[in-house]
């Protein structure tokens, strides 16, 4: 592999959960992931259990839209008082139907959407006039990490 690691994966995101049980992810219902960065600090008892103050956590991301309804869902989430869960699929791969048949790892972040900002006309390589770059930021209130053989979970603060 060379370059940085930024540049071999692929990300996708989808305005759900991917751990549910009986999910069917289609393509069509998944955004493309041009960035995304969060950092989570807390103080841990030898036990590993946190103690202290929460100290707030971000996960900020950017994503591409085509012009449509899609990015409605996060429009919609915004305004609401709750929290809503997100999923980072790395490296995913589609069947000849378009449906989800595997990937490497996910990252599942249960959190509120605080902050939206439309980018347009997106001057990046690849990207037609009917795209759009959204950039939002989610209040972390769960992480959890999903591979292929593990789940690991972290909570940052209690829902």
């Amino acid at each position: 592999m060379s370059g940085p690691i930024s540049n071999q994966l692929k990300a996708l995101l989808l305005a759900g959960d991917i751990t549910e049980k009986g999910i069917k992810v289609q393509r069509t219902g998944c955004f493309t992931v041009q960035h995304f960065s969060y950092g989570c600090r807390r103080q841990r008892n030898d036990e590993g259990a946190p103690y202290g103050p929460t100290v707030p956590s971000y996960l900020d991301f950017t994503i591409r839209v085509a012009a449509g309804e899609k990015e409605k869902v996060f429009y919609d989430r915004i305004l609401r008082t709750e929290t809503f869960r997100y999923s980072f699929l790395f490296n995913a791969g589609f069947n000849d139907k378009q449906y989800l048949s595997t990937y490497d790892d996910a990252l599942v972040a249960t959190g509120y959407i605080v902050d939206m900002e439309e980018i347009h006309g997106d001057p990046s390589p690849g990207s037609s006039p009917e795209q759009t770059l959204l950039r939002a930021r989610l209040l972390l209130s769960h992480l959890s990490y999903v591979g292929t053989e593990h789940l690991v979970e972290l909570t940052i603060t209690k829902d």
